[in-house]
């Protein structure tokens, strides 16, 4: 045991380590197996930053990663410019402040001017801040919509995007030179606290300024809303009041609280997400056309609207395609306008761009992408349209550049009103687009692993299906495989696409967020009927193969 590196880094941390951490380090002295699970890796960059389960260990969230982190940003920044400036947002999540401030100080320590927010807020915000700041980087703590024993570490380019693998990879190698201890300078220095309530302000009136190409009035909606006792509690009440909307929130829920208390995953994606929302609405008198929800950090928005007395939930690709589709029709379409989505976001919208002379962009799946994107087309004279990915995350305006909870719970609302006046559910105009362009289904199949060695779990998966993926799918026989490891242009990345016929693609990834293997199945026809079925035997074909290659049963 005593030559373990995992055990040798242990025996450091148990002398050198924070004090807080060090009753948690002495109750696993005994135990090897949560020695090797703490310190048998160390955290990095995957597709939202550096993430991980709370706790003492390399491989986990704690002070001394996010110190460690925060220094080899600043040796980054000052190595490829005079980089000296930057702000801090967090969420509501466990530690989320306690992380700023120890990144702030890190940062303080190398010479750099540090604005923190004094309050939590949502990830959008720190894009919106960093640019309006005119600072140099920006850093988020947070985990997303992650389960609560999660937090982490994100950070964000001078011009509002989320940092790509060609800065996280140069930032990573300067990380990975640096002692926990030895290597990091911490100030005692107080950072310049950000006012958030007063930079709420700012922010909507950027808001405000989007907003003055619509019609905002007489929206007759009532409007349920949740922020799932995360950092969109006051910025989306507050831009909701802005529209003049009767809304109300979950009271259960307004509550910011790391624990998450009243949902065991805080995920709009997800039905259980707005199990207290269903109650809420149950027992009020109000009849609610909508009820929204946004993860803690608000950069992700779900809805479900109220259909016969029950309410349904919509998908992320069927948000991403009505909002769009109010945009074409509600707006006033600019010359060189674009849309971008992610490879593994619905091919829908192909159609509806082409028929209005709209380009259509796509990237690897991450918004960081979308944002490198966005900033690529407007600097070249682009007009920004609409951005979105399936996994609920939407883009508008010109003022963020990474997905807004808070924007797209406005546009939720206008589309929603909009469709209201023409005597439409969601799902009537879903059907009339699938009748006039074809009937697009997709699914996403997750497969998660054991935290601990999953790595090599999913690099055999991956594997296979580069090496032996099924030939055929029902009657739809395997025609061209784009493995993007071989691309050499910015699609390149650990991402296999699967084309089965003219009607099947199947896209396998690993996460870069959690132990999870992704599988995304797109299907298009022109007969609904037809596209449930492929869709079905997709299902089913790729499960059972996942299953036969990881012996495990899903």
């Amino acid at each position: 045991m005593p030559n373990n590196p995992a055990y040798q880094e242990y025996e450091k941390w148990l002398q050198k380590a924070d004090e807080s951490l060090k009753e948690e380090l002495k109750a696993i002295k005994n135990s090897p197996e949560e020695i090797e699970k703490r310190f048998h890796k160390e955290l990095s960059f995957g597709t939202g930053g550096i993430r991980g389960i709370i706790g003492a260990g390399t491989a986990m969230m704690n002070i001394h990663v996010v110190r460690r982190a925060t220094q080899g940003l600043a040796n980054y920044g000052k190595k490829i410019s005079k980089a000296d400036s930057a702000v801090i947002c967090y969420d509501t999540r466990k530690f989320s402040r306690e992380f700023a401030v120890e990144s702030a100080k890190v940062l303080m320590a190398n010479g750099f001017r540090v604005y923190v927010f004094d309050e939590s807020r949502p990830t959008p915000m720190l894009s919106f801040a960093v640019r309006e700041l005119k600072v140099d980087w920006g850093i988020v703590i947070t985990a997303s919509h992650n389960p609560p024993q999660y937090n982490g570490f994100k950070v964000y380019l001078s011009n509002g995007v989320q940092a790509t693998p060609e800065f996280t990879n140069g930032i990573s190698a300067e990380i990975e030179k640096l002692d926990y201890f030895d290597d990091v300078k911490v100030s005692e220095s107080e950072p310049l606290w950000l006012n958030a309530d007063e930079f709420d302000e700012v922010y909507l009136k950027e808001l405000q300024k989007f907003l003055k190409g619509f019609n905002t009035d007489d929206v007759g909606l009532k409007v349920l809303y949740t922020p799932l006792h995360g950092s969109g509690f006051k910025p989306v009440s507050k831009a909701l009041k802005f529209l003049g909307i009767d809304f109300q929130m979950v009271d259960s829920q307004v509550t910011l609280d790391g624990a998450f208390p009243t949902v065991s995953r805080p995920n709009p994606e997800e039905r259980e997400a707005f199990e207290e929302a269903l109650k809420f609405a149950e027992k009020s008198t109000n009849s609610f056309d909508l009820i929204i929800a946004t993860d803690p950090d608000c950069d992700r928005m779900g809805v479900m609207y109220r259909k016969d007395e029950k309410y349904e939930l919509l998908t992320g690709n069927e948000i991403g395609v009505l909002i769009l589709d109010y945009l074409l029709n509600s707006t006033e379409l600019k010359e060189n306008s674009f849309v971008v989505k992610t490879i593994v976001t619905t091919d829908l919208v192909k159609p509806m761009c082409e028929e209005r002379d709209i380009e259509l962009l796509e990237t690897l799946t991450g918004f960081k992408f979308i944002g490198q994107k966005i900033e690529e087309k407007v600097s070249s004279g682009g007009n920004f349209l609409f951005a979105f990915e399936e996994s609920y995350g939407y883009l508008a305006g010109d003022f963020v550049r990474d997905k807004d909870g808070i924007i797209a719970s406005v546009l939720m609302v206008l589309t929603f009103n909009w469709l209201k006046k023409q005597d439409k559910s969601p799902k009537k105009k879903l059907n009339e687009l699938s009748e006039k362009y074809g009937y697009f289904k997709e699914i996403l199949l997750n497969f998660e692993f054991e935290p601990q060695g999953f790595e090599k779990i999913i690099q055999n998966i991956m594997r296979f299906f580069r090496n032996s993926p099924p030939e055929s799918i029902g009657s739809l026989a395997l025609t061209k495989t784009i493995d993007h490891l071989k691309l050499k242009n910015e699609l390149s990345g650990d991402v296999l696409q699967l084309i089965y016929g003219d009607n099947l693609r199947v896209i396998v990834r690993p996460s870069g967020t959690e132990p999870k293997l992704k599988i995304y199945v797109k299907v298009n026809s022109n007969s609904e009927k037809t596209s449930v079925e492929i869709l079905e035997n997709s299902k089913q074909i790729l499960r059972k193969t996942v299953e036969k290659i990881s012996l495990q049963k899903f």
